[in-house]
């Protein structure tokens, strides 16, 4: 049985029918494997499943298992549970999870909200776990049924059975359904469950507590242990019963009254779980961090400041410590500040949170602690869509102080701040980065080229490019256009070209091999230094413009430097055979024929030019036939 693939792709409903049930007949084994892979790239493949999937499950269901198992989940919406209840009932018998789960998805279809789903579900599972007669049994029941209705969470009743029939294999399984919920989804509170399961002295009852407790149950319960606990024992009770997952809202709340009843004996608790908590910003932090503050817990103040006030408090706090020169020492001073500098906790969808200090609060740190302000509050110094910034600020009277002290260094990171400004500011078309002109103003006055490339490389190195929209930067950054105008000055200085080929980021990559491609005597004796550069760059995500740059200095270099042209040869030879899209591969091809054409001795035979000659005699007689039929 032979067809093209382009065929399976071509047929209709129908003919793809008959081809599927003609290759159940005459193929077997891996050739009905192969086959059926190649019917399933037609999208009406999954039209009939119940034709296909029975049988290929009865053939052989280690060959065939992957191929259901993944081929399945396309064909929930399509699959009639009504033709295939022999099969749904098999599979569950033989505990195929992997089968079993859109099968059972598939037989869920057919309820919507209304007709109550989520209690199909769960009855469901509670017949089926009960009917089955082992633990091991039971784990299965709930494996085949976990996620198969995205939002399904099972009700405290439903769990306080389950957990009465087999607490062994439900708890386990139960546990791991919340760990996966999401910090917005509505699961019921089990009261229940956790009431039966502290009435048996469960040893899980702590484990199942901590992913279902509200906020006011715990809260209860953590001032009932302040008074049963005179302090020896208090913290360990308290992480016992500490909430995980997000399960409470807003913890702040009732860190606070810990604090002011139980005070130094929930110290050892606290400074675990302030920072354990990934909440959205409420105002009950600021006030706990008040409350630290007030009994001299400066650990757990800075552990709060820096992971969970908001931006307004953990500005005031850096001024607060620098202008307190008649309480607090130097050191002293410097100690809190670099307490409450760099990142804070992780937010909900797993990126790191970092507060952002205002021009205000920068420019009076860098004139006490400059050495405080350059190196821990370097991530502090942001300039983005959701900043305080102005962009008429931008850090310029910090630049100032900078260029005062002569740190040189920390003005050019200043500058680099700059790259990504646009973008909250881009519904302002009058409005570029750095509108007067003060840090582009300050590099055009550098005197010396050699200097210029030094300084515009290492801004550029600094940038963070998560945050960057090159085609953007380059319309409307001012900074950016003048860094990016003149490839050729970055020659001057070798160690600036190294710094720009070395950068993580394609578009500063793309700036040294321009410059490299540039007619300049430095740019032919740079080449031949960053050949490792070079030879990589044919395979990077580059521009065409970038792209072209690079396979200009590369077919340069070959016909100047011999002993390097097989090098190259064959290096763009791999790439336009292996690597290159079509709509790179001209270049590519272009670049071999110039190296070729200068050393014709580097040409394969099937390179050779090919001369069609045409026969004079020939073409005589056919001509002379002509004109004799004329």
């Amino acid at each position: 049985m032979v067809n093209e693939p382009h065929d399976v792709m071509t047929m209709n409903e129908g003919e793809l029918r008959r081809h599927v049930e003609r290759a159940l007949r005459e193929l077997a084994g891996r050739e009905l494997l192969i086959e059926m892979q190649r019917c399933a790239r037609n999208h009406l493949f999954y039209q009939f499943v119940e034709l296909w999937g029975p049988v290929l499950y009865r053939r052989d269901r280690e060959l065939f298992g992957s191929f259901l198992a993944s081929h399945l989940k396309r064909a929930v919406w399509q699959l009639d549970p009504a033709k295939v209840s022999d099969w749904i009932a098999a599979v569950e018998e033989r505990g195929d999870v992997d089968i079993a789960r859109p099968l059972i998805e598939a037989e869920l279809t057919g309820w919507s909200y209304s007709d109550g789903v989520h209690d199909v579900l769960e009855t469901r599972i509670l017949q089926r776990f009960q009917d089955a007669r082992s633990t091991e049994r039971r784990r299965l029941v709930l494996q085949m049924h976990s996620g198969v209705w995205w939002d399904w969470s099972i009700s405290d009743e439903g769990a306080t059975k389950l957990y009465d029939i087999d607490g062994e294999a439900f708890l386990p399984w139960f546990v791991e359904e919340l760990d996966g919920k999401t910090r917005w989804a509505q699961t019921p509170s089990y009261e229940g469950l956790r009431a039966r399961m502290r009435s048996g002295d469960d040893p899980e009852f702590f484990e199942v507590y901590r992913r279902t407790v509200d906020v006011e149950t715990w809260r209860g319960d953590v001032l009932q242990l302040c008074d049963e606990y005179g302090g020896e024992g208090l913290a360990e009770a308290l992480r016992r019963r500490h909430p995980v997952h997000n399960a409470v809202p807003n913890p702040g709340s009732v860190f606070l009254e810990l604090a002011e009843k139980a005070g130094e004996a929930a110290r050892p608790y606290l400074r675990e779980a302030v920072c354990n908590d990934t909440e959205i910003f409420d105002d009950t932090w600021e006030s706990l961090a008040q409350q630290f503050a007030r009994l001299g817990w400066w650990q757990e103040w800075a552990q709060v400041v820096r992971c969970n006030v908001k931006g307004d408090y953990f500005n005031w706090a850096v001024e607060t410590v620098v202008a307190r020169d008649d309480t607090l020492s130097e050191a002293e001073a410097m100690a809190r500040l670099v307490s409450i500098a760099g990142a804070g906790r992780r937010s909900w969808i797993g990126d790191v949170v970092t507060h952002q200090i205002t021009p205000k609060s920068a420019t009076l740190l860098y004139q006490r602690f400059p050495t405080v302000a350059s190196g821990p509050f370097r991530p502090h110094f942001q300039i983005q869509s959701r900043g305080d910034v102005e962009p008429e600020e931008l850090y310029s009277e910090t630049a100032k102080l900078a260029l005062q002290r002569g740190d040189e260094e920390f003005f050019d990171f200043l500058a680099s701040r700059l790259f990504g400004t646009w973008l909250r500011w881009s519904w302002r078309s009058d409005v570029y980065c750095d509108p007067r002109g003060f840090y582009v103003g300050y590099f055009r006055q550098l005197k010396t080229e050699e200097e210029l490339a030094r300084r515009g490389a290492r801004v550029l190195s600094m940038v963070n490019f998560e945050l960057i929209d090159w085609k953007g930067q380059l319309d409307r950054n001012g900074l950016a256009q003048f860094l990016f105008e003149n490839p050729t000055r970055y020659l001057a200085n070798p160690q600036a070209l190294t710094e720009l080929l070395d950068s993580t980021d394609v578009m500063v990559r793309e700036l040294g091999f321009r410059a490299l491609a540039q007619d300049d005597r430095r740019a032919r004796k740079l080449a031949e230094d960053h050949l490792h550069h070079l030879m990589a760059a044919p395979m990077e995500e580059l521009s065409g413009r970038g792209h072209a740059a690079a396979l200009k200095t590369l077919s340069g270099l070959a016909v100047e430097r011999k002993n390097l042209a097989p090098i190259i040869v064959a290096r763009l030879r791999d790439v336009a055979r292996l690597y290159a899209p079509p709509f790179r591969r001209g270049r590519l091809l272009k670049a071999i024929a110039e190296i070729i054409a200068a050393q014709p001795e580097l040409r394969k035979p099937s390179e050779e030019p090919t001369v069609y000659e045409y026969s004079s005699n020939r073409g005589n007689r056919l001509a002379a036939e002509r004109r004799s039929t004329w």
